[in-house]
């Protein structure tokens, strides 16, 4: 179901959520990195949804101790997304992640952090930039 959801779509957004969890019985629940910085076993639900469609096209569970961007390796190395563009946050900007997302065939939108040396990089635009049929 998610695959023909997937090949719909053009543009796919991937975000990250973390639940928490004290149960013993959940093998997935293990500590790691939250923005809250709670120090408790945690898991990780990964999410890729149709920008087009407003669908999710995958979620999966992965153990609280995996790295947020060690996520997106895994979820996108088992997806096929050539030809659409991939949406992240800026959660996920690395200099890795600009070199793994340039490896495939998908174009990408990914905001870079505040301190970034991108932004010493002066671009021309020679056209008018758009979204959501408004001029940006």
């Amino acid at each position: 179901m998610f695959k023909e959801l997937t090949d719909k779509g053009d543009q796919l957004v991937y975000d990250l959520s973390s639940m928490f969890s004290r149960s013993m019985s959940i093998n997935q629940a293990e500590k790691g990195y939250n923005k809250d910085k709670i120090q408790v076993p945690q898991i990780n639900l990964a999410l890729l949804c149709s920008a087009d469609m407003g669908l999710p096209t995958m979620i999966r569970s992965l153990p609280g101790s995996v790295k947020d961007i060690k996520t997106l390796y895994h979820s996108i190395n088992e997806l096929d997304i050539g030809g659409k563009i991939l949406i992240l946050d800026r959660g996920f900007f690395s200099e890795g992640a600009i070199k793994f997302l340039g490896g495939k065939e998908t174009s990408y939108v990914l905001p870079a952090k505040r301190n970034s040396h991108y932004y010493d990089t002066r671009i021309h635009l020679n056209e008018y930039f758009s979204y959501h049929t408004r001029l940006t």
